[in-house]
C-alpha cells in the first residue's frame, strides 16, 4: 500500500480484505458457473485473486500512464491488465490502452477502471492482490452505482438508465478536468513568456540608458578639453 503512494500522481488509496462470507459466496458462484473448477482450502489463495483489493485514485485521466509505469516497474503480474471501458469511448482511448499492453473490455454497465492482478509473497506463501486504478470521478460513479444497483437491482431498467446518465457526466467531468489543467498550463506558459519578454526589453532599455549616459559623460569631457 505504501509503495503505490510513492507515485506522485496517486491522489489517494483505499484497501480491503475480502470478508469470509463474501469469499464463500464467490467460491460457490464460481463453482456454479464452471462445475469443473475445483476451489479448495489448499488452492483458494491462487484461485481467488481478490482476497485483498487495493484501489488507487488519480485526479486526471492522462495521469494513468505514470501510475501504470510505476506498477509495471514494481510488481510482477499474474495476468494481463484489463482496461474496462464504456460503450462509446473514443477509439483513441481504446488504442491508448492497447498500446500500453492492456486487454480492453467493454463493461456492460459502463464501468471504467484498469485492473491489475499482482503477485506477492508473504512468509513463503504466494498471494495475489487485485489493484484497481481509476480517476476520482470514476470512483464516485462506481460507488454510487454499486450502492444503488448491486447486487439485487442490477437488472432494473430505470436505475440502469439513470446510472448511465451519471456515468456520462462523470466521463465529461474527467474530460473537463483535462481541459482545465491544459488551460492552466497554457496560461502559466504564456505568463512566463510575457514576463521573460518584458524583462528582456527592460534589460535592453537599461543598457541603452547606460550607453546614453556614458556618451553624455564623454561629450562633457571632450568639451572641457577643447575649451
Amino acid at each position: 500500500v505504501e509503495q503505490i503512494l510513492q507515485t506522485e500522481q496517486v491522489h489517494s488509496i483505499s484497501y480491503r480484505v475480502k470478508k469470509n462470507e463474501h469469499l464463500i459466496e464467490k467460491i460457490i458462484r464460481k463453482t456454479i458457473q464452471n462445475p469443473t473448477r475445483k476451489i479448495k482450502t489448499n488452492n483458494y489463495r491462487s484461485e481467488i485473486t481478490d482476497l485483498m483489493g487495493i484501489r488507487a485514485l488519480h485526479l486526471f485521466k492522462e495521469d494513468w500512464i505514470h501510475v501504470n509505469n510505476f506498477i509495471k516497474k514494481t510488481w510482477e503480474f499474474k495476468e494481463t491488465p484489463v482496461a474496462y471501458v464504456r460503450n462509446g469511448d473514443s477509439k483513441k482511448i481504446l488504442d491508448y490502452y492497447k498500446e500500453n499492453n492492456c486487454q480492453v473490455e467493454e463493461h456492460p454497465y459502463g464501468y471504467r477502471s484498469v485492473h491489475y492482478v499482482l503477485k506477492t509473497n508473504y512468509k513463503g506463501t504466494n498471494y495475489y492482490i487485485e489493484l484497481q486504478v481509476r480517476t476520482i470521478f470514476e470512483e464516485a460513479w462506481g460507488e454510487i452505482d454499486h450502492a444503488i444497483r448491486y447486487p439485487y437491482n442490477a437488472d432494473k431498467e430505470l436505475l440502469f438508465r439513470l446510472s448511465s446518465i451519471l456515468n456520462r457526466i462523470a466521463g465529461s467531468a474527467d474530460e473537463l478536468g483535462t481541459y482545465i489543467r491544459y488551460l492552466k498550463n497554457q496560461t502559466e506558459r504564456t505568463e512566463k513568456n510575457y514576463t521573460r519578454e518584458i524583462n528582456n526589453k527592460n534589460s535592453i532599455i537599461d543598457n541603452l540608458k547606460k550607453q546614453i549616459n556614458a556618451l553624455g559623460i564623454a561629450n562633457e569631457e571632450k568639451s572641457r578639453i577643447t575649451q
